[in-house]
């Protein structure tokens, strides 16, 4: 969406180039949020936490990250942190329960982009297998071999 100005053109301050295959390069331009070394550095101090076990504090620097730069490509990477995190600590079923439904919300949420949308619900259906809730997981990966 462009933002409401006169130029009609969309605020950027960033973009990533994605190699398309046959010499092509694609660049999404993006806008970083306020202060874009912030999140670097909240990711780095998260990263720091959880390779030194401290996964409680991780967890949550993690969802800072992803739930106040959204725009930040440290909040992709996040979202798969943060799963690990609770892997790392062995979560018991009602974290890995209250997990997935943190993934839900962010899978229905349009102010996620949709690689955060499509992470949060592979993230959401692993998270029924941690709850020993196969059947569920299989179904819903079924659903979305379906639709593809």
């Amino acid at each position: 969406p462009f933002d409401d100005n006169s130029s009609g053109q969309r605020s950027v301050n960033n973009y990533t180039l994605y190699d398309i295959g046959f010499g092509f390069k694609d660049t999404v331009f993006y806008l970083e949020g306020d202060n874009p070394g912030m999140a670097n550095e909240l990711y780095i101090e998260a990263y720091q936490k959880e390779n030194s076990g401290e996964f409680s504090d991780a967890i949550e620097i993690y969802k800072e990250i992803i739930t106040d730069y959204k725009d930040s490509l440290y909040a992709v990477s996040s979202l798969s942190r943060l799963f690990n995190c609770h892997e790392k600590k062995n979560s018991t079923v009602t974290e890995f329960s209250a997990l997935q439904n943190y993934y839900s919300d962010i899978f229905v949420d349009t102010t996620y982009s949709e690689t955060q949308r499509n992470l949060s619900e592979d993230f959401m259906i692993k998270s029924k297998v941690k709850q020993n809730n196969i059947e569920g997981a299989v179904s819903d990966y079924n659903t979305i071999y379906s639709i593809t």
